[in-house]
């Protein structure tokens, strides 16, 4: 059900001296929602006195498929000398900002601005009055070699040799490339390639950079030592390769409440079995490492990095800082040819690799973009169209949510129609259609039968507004709410048995999701009747019955966050198995692994055991959960709680008089389902 199409090239006119002629397009990032895509394309400008490749940067809107802002045009002062080559997008489709590096050709000059999507433009992100910096000047050139940005567009990170953005210019003399870290916000600056007061001489290299948290990390690629354990720097061949030393650091740093910034500490994560650095790191532009929530992701032609590494070629491995792990692919032990690494989901849940390796069946020596799921396991060919593509594929950027993918190809046989006649380099975008992003629009979405789906909510300014999904599998389908404090969205069942999500931080009600249900009940109905009292827990505690039958009726509105039932407070002896005669403890270690299964990504818990497995009903299952589970079977605090989860497995919070609906009593911890069906002992 994955979509496959190619970009046509945006009109050019106004773009140089003379006319413009396309001569290629590839995709410098999405959007968070992954429905906006940067868009560089190179041209010839036949009023030059000779013909150069120039460049221009667009915005251009996946779900409209049109190009939405012509950044070279926003970020001039005149598209007729001024080029934008390297952009970078952060926030979502209603809500973006793009920071951008602005080449002004006739004063051989580089300025790092930004644009929103308010029509805001900063004209210089790089100056006394942006930073904290007083040496300084609106006049000051910075070559910026890279940058990035933090989710949120606060902290930018930026690569150059310039020693002008060292607090006192005088300490940053080492005129090589340094990572700095400009606080938006406030304007702080801080040097990263910095250990212990000291700078370093050599060269580092941007990789990543994320904010999470009141924790900040910078990636970074270099062959200057920031560990006792960097031998490959400290005891250094003379004439050694310089590429062959190349390691994988981790910065980290606290944030305080102001914004501020503690000293860095640094792990080295690209290291052998022993914790000794290996080199061989790779540091091209189009396989940078990226920091994820399962790891970092590198690629690396060392063959020291795990055992068993023998074919002599670039592979792509995962480091958590105390394992490293190959990325292998499902029933492959090795690929001959080995892969690069492209770019992976937030998650790290889904990444992609670029190879040309036989066992694929592709052309010899023709690379091909590889989709690899960690969840599944599984792998599919996402470049060549259901085709043997033709030639090979480049500069592959990956949406956050690891559903999309956007590249290069100088492929001539993947669409039947070609957009540029006459252009090799052109631009094709891979979205799984399972990922289904939803906005700020009143819609009905529809599950795809036989698919997992992944129904997404954005948080921004806007309302979301009113959203009806239809054919929901409970046991395959998801719905992400990102951005949204997850506790003050109110989930109940209305009167026709749909699942109704109300965010009550949009105060003027205009933002519903509901998720329909089969059949319209006729009851508010328990499909595991206790024929006792259950107690809602929240600000103020609601008694309701459920009869003899299962019926529920209660008599006013009512919020929670868990539920009890009456007189039953201890799980080990009170709750036992349906069909067995003894009670028994719901939690246990196997429901402990469950959890740590989900959130490692090797198996993902869903409906019940989702909910199951969310033990303290924050609206994810991490650690914190883990902890819970471990505190009630070593008897340090007991659970007690129940979730009532209806029939498309999600658990509510709240009822009324109107609710209508199957619900069943999950107890909460009970990840593995092994009391799945239970009763009172």
């Amino acid at each position: 059900m994955a979509k496959f199409f190619q970009l046509a090239p945006p009109d050019l006119a106004g773009l140089g001296l003379g006319t413009a002629t396309f001569e290629s397009m590839q995709a410098l990032g999405f959007s968070a929602d992954g429905m906006l895509l940067l868009v560089k394309i190179s041209f010839t400008d036949d009023g030059e006195p000779t013909l150069r490749s120039k460049y221009a940067t667009y915005v251009y809107d996946l779900a409209d498929e049109k190009y939405i802002a012509n950044l070279n045009d926003l970020l001039g002062p005149d598209a007729n000398v001024t080029q934008v080559q390297n952009a970078y997008i952060v926030g979502n489709r209603a809500s973006w900002e793009v920071v951008a590096n602005v080449d002004i050709l006739n004063s051989n000059s580089q300025v790092l601005k930004s644009y929103s999507s308010t029509g805001e433009i900063v004209n210089n992100l790089i100056v006394a009055e942006a930073t904290d910096l007083a040496h300084l000047t609106s006049s000051s050139e910075i070559e910026v070699e890279n940058f990035q940005l933090t989710d949120d567009g606060r902290y930018l990170a930026v690569q150059t040799s310039s020693n002008l953005l060292a607090v006192n210019a005088s300490d940053d003399v080492n005129q090589s490339s340094d990572i700095y870290l400009i606080d938006r916000d406030n304007g702080s600056v801080a040097r990263v390639s910095f250990q212990g007061g000291i700078g370093k001489d050599d060269a580092v290299y941007l990789a990543d950079v994320t904010k999470r948290a009141s924790q900040l990390k910078v990636a970074f690629v270099t062959d200057q030592y920031f560990s006792t354990k960097d031998k490959n720097s400290i005891d250094v061949e003379l004439n050694g390769s310089i590429e062959g030393r190349n390691d994988l650091y981790l910065a980290s740093t606290d944030i305080d409440l102001g914004g501020r910034l503690s000293e860095f500490t640094f792990d080295l994560l690209s290291v052998d079995v022993d914790g000794y650095a290996t080199g061989f790191v790779d540091i091209d532009s189009d396989s940078l490492p990226k920091i994820t929530e399962k790891g970092v992701y590198f690629s690396s032609d060392s063959f020291s990095l795990v055992s068993g590494d023998n074919n002599e070629s670039k592979d792509v491995f995962i480091s958590t800082g105390t394992t490293i792990e190959r990325i292998q692919l499902s029933g492959i032990d090795e690929l001959f040819s080995g892969a690069d690494f492209v770019g992976a989901s937030k998650s790290g849940k889904t990444i992609y690799i670029k190879t040309s390796s036989a066992e694929l069946s592709g052309s010899p020596g023709v690379e091909q973009f590889v989709k690899v799921s960690l969840t599944d396991p599984s792998y599919q060919v996402v470049s060549n169209n259901d085709v043997q593509a033709d030639n090979i594929v480049i500069n592959g950027s990956v949406s956050p949510g690891g559903g999309s993918l956007a590249f290069t190809s100088l492929a001539s046989n993947i669409v039947p129609t070609d957009q540029t006649l006459g252009v090799e380099y052109d631009l094709y975008v891979f979205t799984d259609a399972n990922e289904i992003p939803l906005f700020q629009a009143d819609q009905i979405e529809t599950g795809i039968a036989g698919a997992a789906d992944t129904f997404t909510f954005t948080n921004t300014t806007d309302p979301l507004g009113k959203t009806l999904i239809q054919s929901f599998n409970s046991t395959e389908d998801r719905i992400l709410f990102s951005g949204f404090d997850y506790t003050k969205i109110i989930i109940s069942l209305d009167s026709q048995g749909d699942d109704r999500f109300i965010f009550s931080e949009d105060s003027e009600n205009n933002s519903e999701v509901k998720v329909e249900t089969n059949a319209t009940p006729a009851t508010l109905n328990l499909r595991n009747p206790v024929s006792q009292s259950l107690k809602f827990i929240g600000e103020d505690e609601t008694n309701v019955t459920a009869s003899s039958q299962g019926i529920i009726e209660p008599v006013a509105s009512f919020a929670s966050s868990s539920v009890k039932i009456t007189n039953v407070t201890d799980l080990k002896t009170q709750i036992k198995k349906i069909g067995d005669s003894v009670a028994s403890d719901p939690i246990n270690l196997s429901d402990v692994l469950a959890q740590l299964k989900h959130i490692i990504g090797l198996r993902e818990l869903k409906a019940n055991a989702l909910q199951a497995g969310d033990t303290n009903n924050d609206g994810e299952v991490n650690l914190s959960d883990v902890l819970n589970n471990l505190k009630h079977i070593i008897g340090l605090r007991q659970i007690d709680t129940f979730d009532l989860v209806t029939d498309n497995g999600f658990a509510i919070n709240a009822l009324d008089a109107d609710s209508k609906g199957n619900l069943t009593l999950v107890i909460n911890g009970d990840a593995d389902q092994s009391h799945a069906d239970w009763d009172i002992a």
